[in-house]
């Protein structure tokens, strides 16, 4: 019978775990992941990972909710070295930096979260994923009051997020050839979904 494991070598073995299956699920989508295959790349027995986890899919869940937590932590820690008074258009600003500077730091996590596809289409997300857009919506909404953009804060705020997600998906898949690079991008398309001069 296996020993008891300490709480220390649970979340060590969960964390070296997750590390292993961002890359295989980012590479090959959930249907092309096994746990035999987790195992193998982390060096163990095939049937290991089930004293941490019950399946396959609670393996996914917890890899990309990892991603969403480290996102989340990125996006604080930089907001924070702002003032709490911050202009509500320069906070915009600041979070679309942000956000980009992680998904161009941490792109295996970022394509977990936003590129691989989820389980059940139907599947909400939990509220610990939910905590970065509540951020995003509630700047939005300071956003608009003070000016920038128009029409209803949690449009606007998909808009914003719709068009970040698609300059850093073109740097991502190497599809920015046309003569301008993401870093090229960033500032015109604050400016531009911001409602600023260029």
């Amino acid at each position: 019978m296996p020993r008891e494991l300490t709480e220390e070598e649970v979340g060590a073995f969960r964390a070296d775990l997750c590390r292993v299956a961002v890359d295989l699920f980012v590479e090959r989508g959930y249907a092309g992941v096994t746990i035999r295959e987790i195992a193998r790349r982390i060096g163990c027995s095939a049937m290991t990972p089930y004293r941490y986890f019950s399946n396959k899919a609670e393996i996914f869940d917890a890899v990309r909710s990892e991603c969403f937590a480290r996102f989340g932590e990125w996006v604080h820690a930089e907001m924070a070295t702002h003032p709490p008074d911050i202009d509500p258009i320069e906070r915009m600003r600041s979070l679309g930096r942000s956000y980009v500077s992680f998904a161009l730091a941490e792109p295996r996590a970022y394509r977990m979260m936003f590129e691989v596809e989820r389980l059940d289409p139907s599947d909400a997300f939990n509220e610990r994923d939910l905590d970065t857009w509540y951020l995003f919506r509630d700047a939005t909404q300071a956003a608009v009051e003070a000016g920038a953009g128009h029409g209803d804060p949690e449009v606007v705020a998909h808009l914003y997020w719709a068009g970040l997600h698609g300059i850093v998906a073109l740097h991502h898949a190497n599809r920015l050839e046309l003569g301008k690079s993401v870093e090229d991008l960033i500032e015109p398309a604050l400016a531009l979904f911001l409602g600023e001069p260029k």
